[in-house]
């Protein structure tokens, strides 16, 4: 599934407790908020937290945790073409200097339109170099520049930057720039960090995973018309409306997904398109030469409840290698596409 174009409770709880607690004080129900407002983020805590809800789809890398994991390279080879992708419309190579990564995609107006993407990025970087580098991209082009809600900010071609710390930066699409300095500033009270689009998601996950986290909303990009729709074993993601996945690799490998279907007889179609996914996949060769049939067959666990399916999965470290080794294999056999 690819779109096109490239939690906490609300602290006005507490207001409104206030509010009860000491009648006829209408004036405490407003000066916090206030005061709430205007105070900003920390640019250097979660970086959910600084970009503004309402984000269709969002990742969140832990890349001090994920580097250290010894599965990294191997499976950074295998998207290498795509890093690199994301590292030029960075303007640094954000996955081997970067200790916190986070993107998120926003719909604009219109039917069909192409998402507006967001990047926030914490490590060691060099504003004048990326900035260079964005002007490479645009033909030299100086760009403009300005402040929105109290934050300095550079315009180049369809990209804005934003530079809130020496060791941070916002990359994103110029059309989201007043939402995001809003939310930086402190303006706008709400963040992807409390957005209640993925909250029963995560409430269902549980104990989930965390060096890796994304969400993806996919019936509104379907009704956006931004979603290539992916069809596997007669089934395809028209059946889900939306998924979340978390995974940690320090040695041994954990991973969860947890999707939202329009209703109990499409979350019973998913779950039998994964069951037919994985039988096929352990009756190859391969699967058996390399012992993995004990992952496909005891490391995966998915259920479905109600309109909800829950998939899990576990592997040894010993077992992702050998599979990492296979997949790299295979991705030198495939010639790139034209």
């Amino acid at each position: 599934m690819t779109p096109r174009g490239s939690p906490t409770a609300p602290a006005a709880l507490l207001v409104v407790a206030l509010g009860v607690l000491a009648p006829g004080c209408a004036a405490l129900q407003h000066r916090p908020t206030e005061a709430r407002r205007r105070a900003p983020p920390d640019v250097h805590g979660e970086p959910l937290a600084l970009l503004p809800a309402g984000a269709v789809a969002w990742l969140r890398l832990d890349l001090e945790a994920l580097r250290r994991s010894p599965h990294w390279e191997p499976s950074f080879g295998l998207w290498r073409a795509e890093a690199a992708t994301l590292q030029r419309e960075l303007g640094f190579e954000a996955l081997q200097d970067a200790r916190v990564l986070a993107m998120a995609l926003y719909l604009p107006p219109g039917h069909g339109a192409a998402g507006w993407p967001v990047f926030y990025a914490r490590g060691t970087l060099r504003r004048e170099a990326i900035l260079a580098a964005a002007r490479a991209r645009n033909d030299g082009q100086a760009g403009t520049s300005g402040t929105e809600a109290g934050l300095a900010y550079q315009v180049l071609g369809s990209r804005a930057y934003l530079f809130p710390a020496p060791d941070v930066v916002l990359v994103l699409d110029r059309g989201l720039l007043r939402r995001v300095a809003s939310r930086l500033s402190g303006e706008a009270e709400h963040s992807i960090a409390d957005d209640p689009r993925f909250e029963a998601h995560w409430r269902r996950a549980g104990d989930a995973p965390g060096s890796l986290r994304g969400a993806v909303d996919l019936a509104s990009l379907r009704a956006h018309g931004t979603l290539e729709e992916v069809r596997m074993q007669g089934g395809d993601t028209r059946l889900l409306d939306s998924v979340v996945v978390g995974l940690d690799a320090p040695e041994d490998v954990r991973a969860l997904a947890v999707g939202s279907a329009r209703d109990a007889t499409g979350a019973r179609e998913v779950l039998r398109v994964v069951d037919a996914a994985r039988s096929e996949a352990a009756g190859q060769w391969v699967v058996h030469l390399l012992g993995l049939n004990r992952v496909l067959g005891q490391g995966i666990q998915a259920r479905s409840e109600d309109r909800w399916v829950i998939v899990r999965a576990e592997a040894s470290r010993a077992a992702v290698g050998r599979l990492l080794r296979v997949a790299g294999l295979t991705a030198r056999e495939v010639p790139p596409e034209e």
